[in-house]
């Protein structure tokens, strides 16, 4: 059993309460980071599932990491290629640009295959019956977790969301501790807070961030952003003043290595990858964006706690980023 499966339902709501007054965070955030963390311990702690996942995103920055106070409500993970690497064989073989489609193609639908008909339930049973999971008919990448709840956000999903994808790099990565806000708020209530997973290196991270930013600095006009992106600005913007800042700077060759990976696997014709490279690197939005990106960061503060930037101050911090990366800082 896990060492968070020690209270019940009335204890985890007045504990919840009492982390969001001790820790300035809103209860249902505590309470869904509460539950995060049980998935994520559930899923590394299972023999079975550990080996066939990589934890990655925007919730390692918060969580793994402590470079963000954001709370990151969906668990991002690559499945182990080995996982589909006999029926598609190895992931970085050469290919012309045709079969490269094609083996990305048939790497999402197996995939999704593989997800439906053996994932899901080797997932299903490391969680139990606390919490209830399925495949949306709309999102075949997607396991949502749902969970016993007691509060509320318009904001937040009121479910925990399993994102897993094939057509990711297994890159640098390490093996990490992250603990709940209950536990960093009463670690006197725990035995052993602390939950061991397995992780993407923040470097990596950082590159990945960088290069979706300059994808959007190019999206055609007619083309609408997709919703919740201003959080790939606010990630962006707390790596910049972090004091790994000069490290992240200096891996130039991640930055490389990110980009031939997004063109290869993730081919997109106006995002300009070839220019995402010192002197020419795009990381602040187009005038015409700034309108609808402010409006989504301000629907996005409610996840953010601790300070909370202004749009404008976080834009510029951007632009200074921008910048340094354009001077070339190896």
């Amino acid at each position: 059993m896990s060492h968070l499966d020690m209270f019940s339902a009335r204890d985890l709501e007045d504990l919840c309460q009492e982390t969001s007054s001790r820790l300035k965070i809103t209860p249902v955030v505590v309470e869904k980071d509460y539950w995060t963390c049980w998935v994520l311990d559930r899923l590394f702690s299972d023999s079975l599932v550990r080996g066939q996942i990589m934890f990655k995103g925007g919730t390692t920055l918060s969580k793994v990491f402590g470079l963000i106070e954001r709370f990151s409500e969906d668990i991002d993970m690559i499945l182990n290629w080995d996982m589909l690497k006999g029926q598609l064989g190895p992931m970085e073989a050469q290919r012309s640009k045709t079969k490269q489609d094609k083996f990305n193609k048939r790497s999402v639908a197996a995939s999704r295959e593989y997800l439906k008909e053996e994932f899901h339930g080797s997932v299903r049973r490391a969680l139990g019956e606390t919490v209830q999971t399925e495949i949306p008919y709309d999102d075949p990448d997607v396991i949502e977790i749902t969970y016993p709840r007691s509060f509320e956000d318009p904001y937040l999903r009121p479910k925990i969301r399993l994102e897993i994808g094939p057509l990711a790099r297994w890159g640098p990565n390490g093996q990490f501790t992250i603990t709940p806000y209950v536990a960093e708020a009463f670690p006197a209530l725990f035995s052993n807070p602390r939950i061991t997973v397995r992780a993407i290196n923040d470097e990596w991270t950082f590159w990945e961030k960088a290069t979706i930013l300059h994808q959007e600095a190019h999206r055609p006009s007619g083309k609408a952003q997709p919703g919740r992106y201003s959080r790939h600005y606010y990630d962006l913007m707390r790596m910049a003043i972090s004091v790994k800042r000069q490290n992240y700077l200096e891996r130039i060759d991640l930055l490389e290595e990110v980009v031939y990976f997004k063109k290869k696997y993730y081919p997109c014709a106006w995002a300009s990858y070839d220019s995402a490279k010192p002197g020419s690197m795009k990381l602040v939005p187009v005038r015409e964006r700034v309108k609808d990106l402010k409006l989504d960061y301000q629907q996005m503060k409610t996840m953010i706690f601790g300070e909370v930037p202004e749009f404008d101050s976080l834009m510029e911090i951007l632009q200074d980023l921008e910048d340094s990366i354009n001077r070339d800082p190896r």
